[in-house]
């Protein structure tokens, strides 16, 4: 395991040029693999994947290679913390998405993959991203510990592992040497398995420890624990909570799919007619890839202007799709072309309804 870091380096770095095509491709497999990797086997995503967990630990290596200790956040005040993602998780799942969405411009994980996406970011979303990747060179993953909301979703999703970090009491000599290396703070020596929904399975601990085999990885069984945390409550509860709010919104979203439309009369300020020159009056339909699946609309087109655009179907989250429609529609309409901005955190559902109406828009010059 002591050459685990590397590996994981060139893994991290790997992920990190593949995001940069990544929104051009269709990732559902990925997603699935994913998600299929976290529940049996833990958030290497996190650990291992993630774009901005290593822009976080690489500005680490960075502080480390000029002798700049870490610091660490006093216990009692991360033990509140900690919840913190979970928070903003249940906020999201609640449909506050006038919130979440306000808040998503202060979070760097998008805003990275904005950036790489070749999206326009603003400006204040631009310094948030500079300031957490400023803030990891003297604390372990600031954003990964207290604010992502992916990391909260895996973590969820991982409760149950049968493959974990595992912790032989016997041979602990209680040095405490795991605890200090572990970018989220953990509290590695007083647990047996580590299923801890905040562990991203970067090994840390395990390449720090001096005593072989004290700590490993591999397959558990699962047993009823000899006592019951509060965290461990809160997040079972909120694991609970999260997926009868999915469920319910899942049963909203495939009840109220179709009939969205936006129409040039409720665009001010048409600009002048762009891509819908040389097309005949009529109504042509388009799809492309989404997030989820497929988005499918229609667009008609009079006196060689785009009068109305309607969502026919889509199989993407509502709170998200609803967020990219309401912008990138208007916008469509009002500057007659599809060269328009995508939404911050709803970027694959803004790319497949422009894709869609350019598509559409090209059937008419068939």
């Amino acid at each position: 395991m002591k050459k685990i870091q590397d590996y994981r380096f060139l893994v991290q770095l790997l992920c990190l040029i593949l995001t940069a095509v990544s929104f051009s491709i269709s990732f559902k497999f990925t997603s699935l693999l994913i998600l299929t990797l976290t529940f049996f086997t833990g958030v290497f995503y996190c650990g291992w994947v993630c774009p901005f967990g290593f822009i976080q630990d690489s500005f680490g290596y960075i502080g480390s290679a000029f002798g700049i200790k870490k610091r660490k956040i006093p216990k009692f005040l991360h033990r509140i913390l900690k919840f913190s993602r979970y928070l903003i998780l249940m906020l999201l799942l609640l449909n506050w998405s006038d919130f979440i969405f306000t808040a998503l411009q202060f979070d760097p994980r998008v805003n990275f993959l904005s950036l790489v996406s070749g999206n326009t970011v603003i400006i204040i979303s631009i310094l948030v991203l500079v300031f957490f990747s400023l803030v990891s060179i003297f604390f372990q993953r600031p954003f990964c510990n207290y604010l992502c909301v992916q990391g909260a979703k895996y973590g969820l999703i991982s409760l149950f592992r049968v493959f974990t970090i595992k912790r032989d009491a016997d041979k602990c000599v209680n040095c405490k040497k795991c605890e200090q290396v572990c970018p989220m703070h953990i509290d590695i020596t007083n647990t047996g398995n580590l299923r801890d929904p905040n562990c991203i399975n970067c090994f840390q601990c395990i390449n720090s420890c001096p005593v072989e085999k004290t700590l490993s990885f591999g397959r558990v069984k699962l047993s009823r624990p000899k006592k019951i945390h509060f965290s461990k409550v809160i997040v079972l509860l909120t694991l609970a909570l999260s997926l009868f709010l999915y469920y319910s919104s899942s049963i909203s979203h495939a009840s109220g799919n179709n009939g969205q439309t936006i129409t040039a009369e409720k665009v001010d300020g048409i600009a002048d007619v762009d891509i819908a020159i040389g097309i005949k009056d009529g109504s042509y339909e388009g799809s492309s890839k989404g997030y989820k699946g497929t988005v499918k609309v229609e667009v008609t087109v009079k006196n060689e202007i785009i009068q109305n655009i309607d969502i026919i179907s889509h199989e993407d989250d509502a709170v998200w799709f609803n967020r990219a429609k309401n912008t990138v529609l208007g916008e469509i309409i009002k500057s007659q072309n599809t060269d328009v901005d995508t939404v911050a955190g709803a970027t694959y559902s803004s790319v497949g309804i422009i894709n869609a109406v350019s598509n559409a828009v090209k059937t008419g010059t068939q």
